[in-house]
């Protein structure tokens, strides 16, 4: 069995176990959430959370939605900002799906970067009528396949 080999099946028998520290309130955005703990983390306007080893990275934004603004091309815009840095990148809308009690759109997101396949999603949503909350959490597909939607 080759090393890689080794290190895929080790990886599907421990499947990522996440544990959140406390709660930190980003008030001019509208949110608040909780770091996963291990992950780094900088806040700057919006919120990056990346793995030790690289494989999984989470972009968080908020904020006032203004009038007459399209929810969904407000997602593919912060979509495109985030992955600028990556060769190539595909968004497949993947329907509904929720953060809390809140509602939003989904999309599937598949991309290539320095010729490593990575995979991911994005959900936005408007809690109130003035307010959006983007999410996107993208892996390496080994990564995404063993816990992607666990992330």
């Amino acid at each position: 069995m080759s090393e890689s080999q080794a290190e895929q099946n080790n990886q599907a028998s421990n499947p990522i176990q996440l544990h959140f520290d406390e709660e930190i309130e980003m008030e001019s955005c509208g949110y608040a959430f909780r770091p996963i703990t291990g992950f780094e983390l900088e806040i700057d306007g919006s919120v990056y959370m990346y793995s030790d080893d690289g494989s999984f990275e989470i972009n968080l934004k908020g904020g006032r939605l203004e009038k007459g603004t399209s929810i969904a091309g407000l997602q593919d815009a912060l979509t495109a900002d985030f992955m600028e840095d990556v060769d190539y990148y595909d968004l497949d809308d993947s329907g509904i799906d929720s953060v809390g009690n809140t509602s939003g759109f989904a999309n599937d997101i598949r991309f290539m970067n320095a010729e490593e396949e990575g995979r991911g999603r994005s959900m936005i949503c408007s809690p109130s009528i003035n307010q959006y909350f983007y999410m996107l959490v993208i892996g390496s597909s080994a990564a995404w396949e063993q816990d992607g939607l666990e992330v």
